[in-house]
Parts: C-alpha cells; structure tokens; sequence
C-alpha cells in the first residue's frame, strides 16, 4: 500500500512537471516576412508598355501585408517601381511619357533590385521569409526586363538587341536570393518565367532547356539542398507569355489576379476580410496551396492548342512545401 502511494505521488510529480513546462513553453517565433515588389509600366522607355503591372505590384504588397496582420507575422515591404513620367507633347502612333529619374533609389534598375536583396542580409533571422515579386516584361531566355540607368530610358538599342544593362538574368537573380538567411519564394509575373523552374509535371514546354539553366538548376535545386532553398511560383511555362486581359478597367495580369483572390484580396475595397484566404487549407497558406487556387481559378485556360490561347503556372520546391501563413 506504501509503495502504491510511493508511485502515485512520483507519478503526480512528474505529471505537474511536465505540464508546468509545456505551459512555460514559449511557441515557436513565427518570423518577419520581407517583401520585395517589383512593378514596371515602361512608361518611358522604347519597348512595349504593360497596363496591368503597377496594379499587380501595389495590391501584391497590400494584399501580403493585410495577410500577415490577420495570421500575426510581422511584415516589412519594399517597393521598387517604374512608371514613367509626365505625358510628352510629341506625335507619336502611340502616347509618350518622360522617362523616371534615373538617381531614385526606388527605380528598378539591376543594380537597385541586387543591393535591395542585398542589404537584408543584414537583418534575416533563419525564421524570417523573403518574397520577391516581380510583374514586367520578361526576355525570352527568362530574364527579368528591368528598368535602364540612360536618362532617355532606352531597352534597345539602335541595332534593336536588347541592352545588358536592363536583363536580370536567371542565374544573378537565383543566386542573389541563395545568400540570404530564412526560407525564400520568388514570385514571378512575366513572359518565359518558367526559365526559373525545373522541369516537372507541372511544368510542360516545348523547346529544349538550355544548357546554363541546367547549370542553374544543378546549382539551387540539387538533392539534398538545406530547407532554406528558393522556391519558385511562376505565372507561365518556359516557352510562353504571360497576358493580361486588354478590356479591363482595373487590370491585372491573369496569374497575379488569381494569386490576389487566393490570398483573399478584394480589389473592389482595396481590402480583405477577416477570414481564412481562399487559398488556405489546414490551417495555413502555402506555396502548393497558392499554386493550386491559380490552376483551379485564373481568368484563362492553362492549355490549349496555340500558346496565346493558354496560360500554364508552374512551381518549384521538389517535395516540400513552403508555409507562408498559419491561422
């Protein structure tokens, strides 16, 4: 009978010991996403103009911060736009806009992009996120087209090749986000954007890869690379444009759309409610869930027999998954 009151009141001690830690237990820090939005119009410059880009980097921005205010992460954004300025009076067939100055820090320009990623080394935490997002022109071996350091904003140059200066190319991007602390996703809205991404079954093309996004791949998306390796969330496959619809009053392009709504945006108030996003599932919002709400609910086929008719997403990340919010 001793012995049986020995054992319970081990036992009794033990129990209160083990609760009184798990109550003490701090839970484990949820971390600071870090958010660089990347927009370009080309208002400005001598290529194409893009209508829907400014609105793509604007509500991304709000859209990630109201998210992470509702799942309590801390959230800290910067932002990186080209937008042209004033309308000139010149004749033109289309309308012309003076070019952004070229010494503000907040033009996109490769240089400003790379010393952005850059100076968070400085301040990442191995729990903190880093998102870069990128909505513009893209070149067709995957290169971002970013903003020009020439005050007349020229792209191309007079023997219509593209300047160097304005292409960020796969390897530099990837390679600048792989030296920064934490998890990161890069988040990309442009034509050939699945040059970013590994082949895999959600990622179909048509032409052969070439030789140095092999190079790239094998150096970011190896076997056995630690946790914190970059994972990609594409709007479009390696051999195909992104688009953005020509009759909308309010555009946006149709990947980034999707991504708005999964994330429970509501364009029309500028805001989101106080429910779980669309896109959430389990209690948490990922780069899988992200990736899955856009196949299911762009705005444009993600097949079809010619490439203007359809517009396919890809993602990276091998077998594992990139939680972004926990509610």
């Amino acid at each position: 009978m001793g012995r049986n009151r020995y054992f319970f009141a081990v036992f009794l001690m033990v129990s209160v010991l083990s609760c009184s830690c798990e109550l003490a237990r701090e839970a484990p820090p949820k971390g600071t996403m870090h958010l660089v939005s990347i927009g370009l119009n080309y208002r400005g410059t001598n290529v194409n103009y893009l209508n829907g880009t400014l609105n793509d980097e604007r509500e991304i921005r709000q859209a990630f911060e109201a998210a992470c205010n509702l799942s309590g992460k801390s959230f800290l954004g910067y932002s990186l736009v080209q937008e042209g300025g004033p309308l000139l009076p010149e004749e033109s067939y289309r309308p012309l806009y003076a070019y952004d100055p070229v010494e503000d820090p907040s033009l996109p320009t490769k240089e400003h992009i790379l010393n952005k990623l850059a100076s968070l080394s400085g301040i990442l935490k191995p729990e903190d996120l880093t998102i870069c997002y990128y909505s513009g022109h893209g070149y067709d071996d995957g290169s971002l087209v970013v903003a020009p350091t020439n005050p007349l904003g020229s792209i191309f140059k007079e023997d219509g090749t593209v300047d160097s200066e304005c292409l960020l190319t796969v390897n530099t991007l990837l390679s600048s986000l792989q030296t920064l602390a934490g998890a990161k996703l890069l988040i990309l809205d442009s034509c050939y954007c699945g040059c970013f991404v590994q082949e895999s079954e959600t990622s179909i093309s048509l032409i052969e890869k070439d030789e140095y996004l092999d190079d790239a791949f094998r150096k970011f998306f190896a076997p056995g690379k630690n946790p914190a390796s970059v994972f990609v969330l594409a709007a479009t496959t390696k051999d195909n444009t992104s688009k953005e619809p020509k009759d909308s009053m309010h555009p946006h392009g149709y990947f980034t759309e999707a991504l708005l709504q999964g994330l429970g945006w509501n364009e029309q108030t500028g805001n989101m409610g106080d429910m779980v996003p669309p896109a959430g599932q389990k209690g948490k919002v990922s780069a899988d869930n992200l990736y899955s709400y856009i196949h299911s609910h762009q705005q444009i086929p993600t097949k079809g027999s010619f490439h203007y008719q359809y517009q396919h997403p890809v993602l990276t990340g091998g077998s594992r998954d990139l939680v972004l919010f926990r509610y």
